[in-house]
């Protein structure tokens, strides 16, 4: 009995003294935010309508897929625009969706080099009221043209800020 009131009055003050760094954080502001993945993105080539499919890891996510819906645009000669939306799911299934616009340039037609930017709209569970804003760089190699649609192969890195509690 002595044992167990002396364990739990350590645990305690182990607890209310050590350093906050020292304990697990639930959320906060400002929290640096960074992430690698791969995957592909479907472009139909008629229309400009992209779908992309990422999975990698990131900070307060752990493994992750991204499903992004985007429309690219032309904006001159070897340079495309990009509009759309995405949805970050992390491993244990709470998510945060939010907008993106980028752009990207190539020299060959093939291999694109991105920069966009993502801001949140919306989450689930721990990040139901969270923000996050992150910039991204993307390099994509373009596939053939079937049936209408081109795969790209992508990889993806950056970061950004997150806010959630």
């Amino acid at each position: 009995m002595l044992r167990t009131i002396l364990l739990a009055g350590l645990v305690l003050a182990l607890g209310v003294f050590l350093p906050a760094s020292t304990r697990a954080a639930v959320g906060g502001t400002d929290l640096p935010f960074k992430a690698t993945a791969s995957g592909y993105s479907d472009i139909t080539v008629a229309t400009g309508e992209t779908h992309s499919v990422t999975s990698g890891t990131a900070t307060h996510f752990g493994l992750s897929t991204v499903v992004a819906a985007s429309q690219v645009f032309p904006t001159g000669p070897g340079t495309i625009g990009l509009v759309g939306t995405w949805t970050a799911t992390g491993a244990n299934g709470n998510s945060m969706t939010g907008t993106q616009t980028g752009t990207a340039s190539t020299t060959d037609g093939v291999h694109y080099v991105w920069q966009i930017h993502w801001d949140s709209t919306g989450g689930t569970g721990r990040f139901s009221n969270a923000t996050l804003t992150a910039d991204w760089t993307m390099l994509s190699t373009r596939g053939p043209i079937v049936g209408g649609v081109s795969r790209a192969d992508v990889e993806i890195a950056g970061g950004g800020r997150l806010s959630y509690r």
